[in-house]
């Protein structure tokens, strides 16, 4: 027994779905502070905890879906090898909402808590995983394009048209 190799990129759907998760508190807090309680200026200290907790659970998620893809060879095959799945786009997937928390977790939890100055060097830094992981998730989109998405050469097409 083991996974199966064409939907282990599923492994990461967790990180989309925490995004939601963390978008969906923020937009809570924020509306019920300012149309109950009529608070325009709550604390972000609940969401800076709340937003800490998620984004450990994506990057907690992201280390044990990326070691167990690495470990079934997934990325050696799928991504740089000959194999080919049109299920391997489920690895872009998670590249784009793990930014975004990020976004919510930085200016939510560091900025509005007055710990880290916006566009200082600190705040730069706290970028760079993020971007790092953005532009990988670039990166494997390209790679994916250029692997499933490349026309067959006309003389193939025409080959086994006439064989037919």
């Amino acid at each position: 027994m083991g996974i199966d190799k064409a939907g282990s990129p599923s492994l990461w759907i967790i990180i989309p779905i925490l995004t939601l998760l963390g978008i969906t508190i923020v937009r809570l807090y924020m509306g019920i502070n300012h149309n109950l309680l009529h608070n325009p200026d709550p604390s972000a200290l609940p969401i800076f905890l709340t937003l800490t907790v998620l984004v450990s659970l994506q990057i907690l998620f992201g280390f044990i879906g990326h070691s167990v893809l690495k470990q079934i060879g997934y990325f050696t095959e799928m991504i740089h090898g000959e194999g080919k799945s049109p299920g391997s786009y489920a690895l872009i997937c998670p590249g784009v909402p793990f930014m975004v928390l990020g976004m919510f977790f930085i200016h939510w939890g560091f900025v509005k808590n007055g710990i880290v100055p916006q566009y200082s060097a600190v705040y730069f830094i706290l970028l760079i995983p993020y971007v790092y992981v953005q532009l990988k998730t670039i990166q494997t989109l390209f790679k994916l394009n250029h692997k499933l998405l490349k026309a067959e050469k006309v003389t193939n097409i025409v080959a086994k048209e006439s064989n037919a």
